[in-house]
């Protein structure tokens, strides 16, 4: 393991192998990338356009899916977004598909 990482990040050195060190840090810049995009998105669209997703789509099936695999506390923010999501998903003109 790199030394800097051991110095600075030593929190993260547990969980980046030693076989693709850099793994951690292509992760965090397709994440922001990704984040960004839907942010300018939706700057430029608003809420209700850049809405995408199994809520956007009213897409039960998925949802339940969804929440089959959580517990707990993860369980249950995601069904308050999701109800948050479907509130703005029902402010559009059109349904999305």
């Amino acid at each position: 393991m790199s030394r800097n990482v051991l110095d600075w990040e030593p929190g993260l050195a547990l969980f980046v192998p030693d076989g693709d060190p850099l793994r951690f840090y292509r992760a965090e810049a397709a994440l922001a990338a990704l984040f960004l995009g839907n942010a300018h998105h939706i700057a430029e669209d608003g809420v209700e356009a850049s809405l995408t997703g199994p809520a956007a789509r009213g897409d039960q099936a998925t949802i339940d899916a969804h929440l089959s695999c959580l517990s707990g506390d993860s369980r249950e923010v995601y069904r308050l977004l999701t109800e948050v999501l479907y509130r703005i998903a029902s402010r559009r003109a059109t349904p999305h598909r």
